[in-house]
């Protein structure tokens, strides 16, 4: 199962609005949006969740969903302050 959920976060990872908003975590002082800190509680991106699938850090399928769930959470809910 690890295996073939890194296979799909590959091809997740390779998409280009992946590659560019959503693999790295977010900076907010390089983007200029410092209030990023204080909407968004718990930051994640796809790079995060490949390091701790590939580090044996998730226990279960539904914790590595969960994470990446988060991922679009936080984008709605910061791109909805704006």
């Amino acid at each position: 199962a690890k295996a073939a959920m890194a296979r799909v976060l590959g091809k997740a990872m390779a998409h280009e609005w992946a590659e560019y908003y959503f693999n790295d975590p977010v900076d907010p002082d390089a983007l200029g949006i410092p209030e990023y800190r204080w909407v968004v509680k718990t930051p994640m991106d796809f790079g995060t969740v490949s390091r701790r699938l590939q580090g044996g850090k998730y226990d279960s399928l539904r914790a590595v969903l969960a994470d990446v769930g988060l991922i679009w959470s936080n984008a709605r809910l910061f791109n909805r302050q704006g």
